[in-house]
């Protein structure tokens, strides 16, 4: 979805339109805070800037299968091959 406004994005969110929300994580969790419905699934790790993935809090198998594979991305040195290549 492509939108210049964080309001409708989280929005749609809340409304089951999307599966999930990738943003800084201060805006994030600020939306997180403030949606009833919403909860931050985890933070991007080994990123220039700090971002974090929301998704609706009663979706816990995507929020899982995120957090499983950001994990296993880690473990296997993927974050960090990813994450010299944009520097």
């Amino acid at each position: 979805m492509r939108s210049d406004s964080n309001d409708e994005i989280y929005a749609a969110l809340a409304a089951n339109a999307l599966d999930a929300v990738i943003d800084d994580s201060l805006i994030a969790a600020d939306f997180a805070y403030a949606i009833a419905g919403l909860a931050l699934a985890g933070a991007l790790p080994d990123t220039d800037a700090s971002y974090a993935i929301v998704v609706r809090k009663s979706n816990h198998a995507l929020r899982d299968a995120i957090n499983a594979a950001l994990a296993a991305m880690e473990l296997d040195g993927t974050l960090a091959r990813l994450s010299s290549q944009q520097k």
